[in-house]
């Protein structure tokens, strides 16, 4: 059997001899159910107390992503596109040039 089950078997029995007054009253059924409710409650406070016992294993800081406010962000992004555009603009005047010089070539 498994640590819970034989706690809650050990938590039942230990609730039944100490309530054994309260069986008659209560009828067989339900002094029954509602022990095993009981030590079914208690065994998982017991669980949770043997879990915080055991230290945690602390996991490795994560590296911080690039934290830059929205307002730098914002001034980066059109320098950004102003850099794409130039090189654009490189490219196309060297293909320019390319067939230029291929025409001239030709004649």
């Amino acid at each position: 059997m498994s640590d819970r089950k034989e706690t809650r078997k050990k938590v039942a029995l230990l609730l039944e001899n100490a309530l054994a007054e309260l069986k008659p009253e209560l009828g067989e059924k339900k002094f029954a159910k509602r022990i095993e409710k009981a030590a079914k409650l208690i065994a998982e406070g017991l669980e949770d107390e043997k879990a915080a016992e055991k230290p945690k294993k602390e996991k490795a800081p994560k590296p911080e992503a690039d934290v830059t406010p929205k307002s730098e962000k914002a001034v980066k992004a059109p320098k950004a596109k102003a850099k794409a555009a130039k090189a654009k603009v490189a490219k196309v005047k060297q293909a320019v040039a390319k067939k230029k010089a291929k025409a001239a070539v030709k004649k």
